[in-house]
């Protein structure tokens, strides 16, 4: 048996940098560690002096994850604390939500044992709203997989990412791993190429930029983001999402057919905290094109998080500060969508406007 720590903490001044999803996708990584095995999810109060709302979301996100129970440390700390009282309201909600409902489904993450690199990534896009399935083996029969740093770890990692794409798979690359792998043959996939050289931008040009003129869309972010400049040979390589930088531009996102399959690039930012700062456009693009499988994925500025169940029932969590406006995109047929909590059907849904932190899962 196994127990799991999903203690995420104060994300600011703190050595971790634990973002908040990770009490979600800690526990989804043990649990296909060891199916069945594992016991359930600890929190305690610490980092959450000046916000209690990172203890409540551990919580939930510990149980939303699929834990069979919830472990608090410590006794002598908890009966001082308001949180004991708040999180009341907090597990009756989550558990009638949670009545009935079957496992968490996600795009996979192979993330192999006691692998390094990237640290926290998935966190920080998990709190972008993409749904992730960390998981230690690779697997080969999914629509669609994201390889990070972590993954290079095994010597076989590309001959095992390029086969998967040459049947027709769906692979997601970050940075990382093409720079780790870069003289083991993931060369020969993709004419993108790593600089060394980096640069600031803060517009994007979205949607085959490189040919469908017609198609363009522009976004603009409230702050410049720094990323490395990647090299490609347009008609080769498509860039999906551009990063303008005076006269000059490089791709966020590219794509290459490969085989049946595709194969994305994902230049993240220099500081993944910087992916906070996307507009709310880019961030649609990166959810559309990392959720491939998923029946819905979520539009909406940065710090949102959806999780979604295999009996088509999904959670959208907002951490902002405000209330917000978030599109749930549903993909194939849809009748329409139903509200859990209140009962109300919509047969053309309507954006869900979700509270601040301070608010509860939808």
């Amino acid at each position: 048996m196994i127990y799991t720590g999903t203690e995420t903490r104060e994300p600011f001044y703190a050595s971790q940098h634990l973002q908040r999803y990770a009490s979600y996708g800690i526990l989804r990584l043990l649990e296909n560690t060891a199916p069945g095995r594992n016991g359930g999810g600890w929190i305690d109060l610490g980092g959450s002096s000046d916000n209690l709302n990172r203890f409540l979301e551990q919580a939930e996100f510990t149980l939303l994850a699929g834990a069979k129970e919830l472990t608090l440390f410590n006794f002598s700390s908890l009966l001082p604390s308001p949180a004991l009282p708040a999180l009341d309201s907090v597990l009756r909600r989550v558990d009638s939500f949670l009545e009935g409902r079957e496992l968490p489904t996600g795009t996979p993450v192979w993330e192999p044992f006691d692998a390094d690199g990237e640290d926290q990534l998935c966190a920080y896009l998990g709190m972008c709203g993409l749904q992730l399935e960390p998981m230690p083996d690779f697997p080969a029969d999914a629509p669609a997989v994201l390889f990070t740093q972590r993954t290079a770890c095994i010597p076989e990692a590309v001959d095992m990412l390029e086969a998967y794409v040459r049947r027709g798979g769906k692979a997601i690359v970050t940075t990382g791993f093409l720079r780790q792998t870069y003289d083991r043959g993931i060369c020969d996939m993709t004419s993108v190429r790593l600089t060394h050289r980096h640069f600031l931008g803060k517009e994007y040009m979205i949607d085959r930029c490189d040919w469908n003129y017609s198609d363009i869309r522009y976004a603009k972010g409230s702050e410049p983001v720094l990323f490395e400049m990647l090299d490609y040979k347009t008609n080769a390589t498509w860039a999906d999402i551009l990063v303008l930088s005076g006269e000059n531009n490089a791709p966020l996102l590219t794509s290459d057919f490969y085989g049946k399959g595709r194969l994305l690039i994902l230049n993240g930012p220099e500081n993944f905290s910087d992916l906070y700062r996307l507009p709310r456009e880019v961030i649609q693009v990166l959810n559309a094109e990392l959720s491939a499988g998923q029946s819905a994925y979520l539009a909406s500025e940065p710090k949102m998080s959806l999780i979604a169940y295999r009996d088509h029932h999904v959670c959208v969590h907002s951490f902002r500060p405000m209330q917000s406006i978030a599109r749930l995109i549903v993909r194939g047929d849809c009748v329409g969508v139903r509200d859990c909590e209140t009962g109300l059907f919509s047969r053309h849904p309507p954006l869900l406007s979700l509270p601040s932190t301070e608010g509860m899962p939808r």
